[in-house]
């Protein structure tokens, strides 16, 4: 179970073979126990070498029944070779917000959080949802916390297509996939709240 603060464990030449075509959105209806509370969305970008990744998120529900929840989320990455060159977030929860940025430089991946800044090695991959490829590397980077995880992976086929099931220390993420490798689902357990779905909008 994914632990309550709505973390958007979120967003190459190695890997970017999903997203084959210059550019790419995704627009899902977010819902928390069947009642739709938001949106997220994803846009994918190739710039020459790189690929930009800007995503969006707004939520609105309330907390046991009674306590107003509303949340922002924007990212912004760019990746090259299967990796991160760069990272900048912003979340506000409840007033209160937390930025996160990142940068490679040379063979160091710098990660400021709160006006904490500290180093997480060489190629770096955030929770890049929209490519499964991406998702193949034993540590994740949450763009909400700055946090650098360990993660498992399981893949299974489906009837029309595979699904993909990431466990980070805390709860797990459940992600869909059709035939072509393009994602179209997130299910989580979120503490506190229930279950939150990702739903495609064609």
């Amino acid at each position: 179970m994914v632990k309550s603060g709505i973390l958007i464990f979120v967003t190459s030449g190695i890997a970017m073979t999903v997203v084959a075509d210059a550019t790419q959105q995704w627009n899902f209806d977010v819902f928390l126990d069947g009642k739709k509370i938001g949106f997220h969305q994803f846009f994918v970008e190739q710039l020459e070498d790189d690929y930009r990744v800007a995503s969006s998120a707004y939520f609105k529900f309330k907390l046991f029944f009674f306590i107003p929840i509303t949340y922002r989320h924007n990212a912004t990455e760019v990746w090259r070779d299967g990796c991160l060159l760069s990272l900048e977030s912003e979340t506000r929860r409840r007033g209160n917000e937390t930025k996160v940025t990142g940068t490679s430089i040379g063979n160091m991946f710098l990660v400021s959080h709160n006006g904490e800044t500290h180093e997480i090695g060489n190629c770096v991959r955030s929770f890049a949802y929209w490519d499964p490829l991406l998702l193949t590397h034993e540590f994740l980077l949450n763009g909400e916390t700055g946090k650098y995880l360990p993660v498992s992976l399981d893949k299974k086929n489906t009837q029309s297509g595979f699904k993909i099931t990431i466990k980070p220390p805390s709860g797990e993420l459940l992600l869909k996939y059709n035939e072509d490798g393009k994602w179209i689902a997130l299910e989580a357990k979120v503490k506190d709240l229930g279950t939150m779905k990702y739903t495609l909008v064609e």
